[in-house]
């Protein structure tokens, strides 16, 4: 029950914060894309707005050599998320589920 509250809150308060000309979240923006992880760890798809924040999580990865880098992808996505100052512990529990995943 608390984790749909928190869900709820974070999606009411990305709403809030989303450009009156925009009717859709940006993708792009790290705060989007916590809120909309924060769903999928709690078990939620977070709706088709999310879709497209999920993409940018999981094509955010790191290679060496070429080749598919967990430690890297979870460096990567930690400094993706981190640039969103009010998520701090939703990325740690994004991080410890999906850092490390290809995607």
């Amino acid at each position: 029950m608390k984790k749909l509250l928190l869900v709820s809150a974070l999606l009411f308060s990305a709403n809030t914060m989303a450009d009156d000309t925009s009717t859709t979240a940006n993708a792009n923006d790290p705060c989007t894309i916590v809120m909309c992880m924060a769903a999928k760890v709690s078990g939620n798809s977070g709706g088709s707005d999310c879709d497209a924040a999920q993409r940018v999580f999981f094509s955010t990865i790191g290679k060496k050599h070429h080749v598919f880098n967990p430690a890297k992808t979870l460096t990567k996505r930690k400094n993706l998320l981190g640039q969103c100052p009010d998520g701090k512990d939703q990325a740690e529990k994004i991080l410890s589920k999906f850092g490390r995943l290809k995607g």
